[in-house]
């Protein structure tokens, strides 16, 4: 069986959101915005994406040393992949400056020297789930529409063509959703804060080998300190879309 801990999670936004995709012919809406039935959300994906770039910031800036372009001794371990098969040129170049692993997180039955890094270890790598369940966040709010338009350099007038209009969530809606962590599986022996045994009594999880970690401690650190930094999501960032702020909050029993 399985023991999980709960958490209700709330993202308010302070800022019109956008969270969305290209047209929708059934509604003929344009530019809508994220939705599940009628109901706004903020997609599971997309949470789980802020979250993971929170938590690898967190790791980068505690345990690499930039000047020296090395990850601290003994903590080299704990140096966050990219889940990507073809990393960007851009990601390319952070792998190549030391701040990310070579090649993506994946689990293998072979024995292995491969190492799962601690944000797969939460959230699952290729072959392998993790501990955390992201939810979906849902909204009984509506949206909005705006319009967008491009200006011509040389008369400062819109550019024909150009005016097209976009939905977004406004400021002050609050999304909600359950996230749950598991504490112990008994089936497969895993607890979390420990590394867990594969095939031929191998452990991928080399950053906890040494140096376990307290459930609770691993859990107030690297997931609800984490999620409650999240401070922007979605697009349409650089036009003063996507800040919010993030509550957690543990589901008593």
């Amino acid at each position: 069986m399985k023991q999980e801990k709960v958490f209700d999670v709330t993202v308010t936004t302070k800022v019109p959101l956008r969270i969305g995709g290209p047209d929708d012919p059934l509604a003929a809406a344009k530019n809508v915005v994220s939705r599940v039935g009628d109901r706004l959300v903020i997609p599971g994906s997309t949470l789980k994406g802020a979250y993971r770039a929170e938590l690898e910031a967190f790791l980068i800036d505690r345990c690499y040393d930039a000047d020296a372009g090395k990850w601290a001794a003994g903590e080299e371990a704990k140096q966050p992949c990219i889940p990507a098969d073809r990393p960007s040129p851009d990601e390319s170049r952070l792998i190549k400056s030391g701040r990310y692993k070579q090649d993506p997180c994946a689990y293998t039955e072979r024995k292995s020297s491969a190492s799962i890094c601690p944000c797969c270890y939460l959230l699952g790598a290729m072959g392998i789930q993790g501990f955390v369940r992201v939810p979906f966040l849902y909204a009984d709010a509506m949206s909005d529409q705006l319009y967008s338009a491009s200006l011509d350099r040389a008369t400062g007038t819109v550019r024909r063509g150009t005016n097209f209009p976009y939905e977004l969530v406004p400021e002050g809606v609050t999304f909600g959703g359950k996230l749950s962590v598991t504490v112990r599986n008994t089936v497969l022996g895993w607890e979390l804060g420990k590394p867990r045994e594969y095939a031929s009594n191998q452990t991928q999880d080399t950053w906890l080998r040494d140096k376990q970690m307290a459930a609770d401690q691993l859990i107030q650190e690297w997931i609800v300190n984490r999620l409650v930094g999240i401070a922007l999501i979605g697009g349409y960032k650089s036009k003063g879309f996507g800040e919010v702020s993030v509550k957690v909050e543990e589901v008593q029993d």
